[in-house]
């Protein structure tokens, strides 16, 4: 696609790692990737530049991993500390209770609950791994509030990648594996 002058971004759900670990995972794979031309966007970039948008200066509750609080690091976002603004919720392998309990306590005195995706399953070549979107259901379902959704096939990865790489959508195409993730 670069050979024949064709812009391209690589789009992920992922939020488990940073944009830059992102990058970093398609150049070891040969990918013709760099940061500097926002080849890659990650769900947890999008959400950090979103909270950003939005004045949240934190501290940010995050139910995920270390690639959201990379993001949020970039952007001046604290994550950690007391006078939560927020709550974000990303892919977490070490769930448990007390996240939970945390989270749907901070949701329900107020806070904003965002989530980095809402995905189903974690894409694995072997086995079913409960996603994003099960931690989101948990605390949607004690909280009775519906999160805003960074990911796809929601609106701000779209408006965030349109916007700082001047895109047309009306001149776009998208390839996925997931028909669903495509429809915006």
């Amino acid at each position: 696609m670069k050979a024949n002058k064709f812009r391209f971004s690589l789009v992920t759900n992922n939020s488990t790692r940073s944009t830059d670990q992102c990058v970093l995972k398609c150049q070891e794979l040969g990918l013709p990737v760099t940061q500097l031309k926002n080849d890659v966007i990650c769900s947890s970039y999008v959400a950090a530049k979103y909270l950003q948008g939005k004045n949240i200066h934190g501290p940010v509750y995050v139910v995920g991993e270390q690639g959201i609080g990379l993001e949020l690091d970039k952007v001046g976002i604290a994550h950690f500390g007391i006078g939560t603004s927020a709550v974000l919720v990303g892919f977490d392998s070490l769930i448990n209770y007390r996240k939970i309990l945390k989270a749907t306590n901070y949701i329900l005195n107020g806070c904003p609950f965002y989530a980095t995706n809402d995905d189903a399953l974690f894409p694995t070549e072997d086995i079913a791994l409960p996603g994003t979107g099960c931690i989101v259901e948990c605390l949607k379902k004690a909280s009775g509030i519906t999160p805003i959704i960074m990911g796809k096939p929601y609106s701000p990865i779209f408006e965030i990648l349109s916007s700082q790489n001047n895109i047309d959508p009306k001149s776009t195409l998208m390839v996925g594996d997931r028909l669903a993730f495509l429809l915006f």
